[in-house]
């Protein structure tokens, strides 16, 4: 869906900017204010990929609850991997993102791949918070 939607306005931006090139000089102000639309229609393009992967997250928690983990398990890949192109691994909606694909793994049985995911969060939540976490300090 995401790569349906980044080409349609791939599209249409393409379509602006040729239209804006037969009518007007490249120096002029219309193409200035065309090329300024193109760049917030991206702009809102992204903050609408955000949402989706807010989205994705939801739908991971509503399978896992369900108890359809490998269906959560996909969703809440999904996100991940659209957080971290949007924010830097600092970032709290990455952390999250790590914490619940770890929840889910601990769901299906797999408690070593569910402990990565979780102390990467915590190690990763310990970086936000100003100070750094690894396994030493928690237990202690």
């Amino acid at each position: 869906m995401m790569a349906l939607l980044q080409y349609a306005c791939f599209e249409i931006a393409s379509t602006i900017i040729s239209a804006v090139e037969k009518i007007s000089d490249h120096n002029d102000g219309a193409s200035a204010v065309c090329l300024n639309n193109i760049g917030s229609i991206y702009k809102a393009m992204g903050e609408h990929t955000k949402a989706v992967a807010t989205s994705l997250n939801n739908i991971g928690s509503i399978y896992d609850a369900m108890g359809e983990h490998t269906k959560a398990l996909g969703y809440h890949m999904e996100a991940l991997e659209m957080r971290k192109k949007f924010y830097n691994d600092g970032h709290p909606h990455v952390a999250t993102g790590l914490n619940n694909i770890g929840t889910v793994y601990y769901a299906m049985g797999e408690r070593m791949k569910a402990l990565g995911y979780h102390m990467e969060a915590l190690e990763m939540t310990g970086i936000l918070h100003g100070g750094t976490r690894n396994e030493e300090e928690v237990l202690q």
